[in-house]
């Protein structure tokens, strides 16, 4: 399953889960998550760690990220996927940084 998480405590939470369950998981982030806890390095370090911890497969995502400079940063980190959200751009803008976001992902 794919869930988001925000913090320490809802992190614990999805992975005592899935390790009930013996599930597989990807842990996503919002750009908001990332703010609130600090950067990707921390959150990438984080979820390594739990993941270890409660024994469980997964991977790490960042959801809708809304800059190519988080995108960047999540890539750098060690994320295992990005995913840039210019839903709010006009159309070509749209393209274009979906274009240079696949391009940081890609390297």
């Amino acid at each position: 399953f794919a869930m988001n998480f925000y913090n320490l405590e809802t992190l614990q939470g999805l992975l005592s889960a899935a390790s009930e369950t013996k599930s597989s998981v990807i842990l996503q982030v919002s750009p908001g998550t990332v703010e609130y806890i600090g950067n990707c390095k921390i959150i990438r370090a984080m979820v390594s760690e739990m993941l270890s911890e409660f024994g469980v497969r997964g991977w790490l995502h960042l959801d809708h990220g809304k800059s190519l400079d988080l995108i960047s940063e999540a890539v750098d980190a060690g994320f295992d996927s990005v995913m840039i959200d210019g839903s709010e751009l006009e159309f070509q803008e749209n393209i274009n940084i979906t274009k240079k976001a696949v391009r940081l992902a890609a390297n």
